[in-house]
């Protein structure tokens, strides 16, 4: 046959692109994080201790397949990325609930919930250049 092109490929051809490209998933997965911590919102409320822990627990991994995982460790975390719904919060005892500067509510409250701020899911689709 005139003008057929053939070619082989070495059968471990993926693991070793995927080894050779590693270094750049790290460099990606790095700036990922610096920009959800970029994005990450801090509580300035003043009732409450300056907030930057949320911030310090984002976090990334690279592994050995070229997967970039990104995350906060924080364990709520996932209420900050994604909101909360209206919810009931109850005393676990006879005391009222208060809020940390001594305001007092009472033993039932309905929350009114929490709007998302996502600062993780914003990285997924930001266009990075690599360079």
């Amino acid at each position: 046959m005139s003008g057929a092109v053939s070619f082989s490929m070495k059968p471990n051809w993926q693991r070793e692109l995927t080894t050779a490209l590693l270094p750049r998933f790290r460099e990606l997965g790095a700036r990922m994080a610096d920009g959800a911590r970029a994005d990450c919102p801090v509580d300035k409320s003043p009732d409450r201790l300056p907030g930057k822990h949320l911030i310090n627990t984002i976090y990334f991994e690279v592994r050995n397949d070229g997967t970039i995982i990104l995350g906060a460790s924080a364990p709520y975390a996932l209420y900050v990325e994604c909101g909360t719904a209206p919810h009931p919060i109850d005393s676990h005892g006879p005391w009222p609930l208060r809020s940390r500067s001594g305001q007092v509510f009472g033993q039932h409250v309905n929350h009114p919930g929490t709007r998302a701020q996502p600062f993780l899911r914003p990285q997924l689709f930001r266009r990075w250049s690599m360079r």
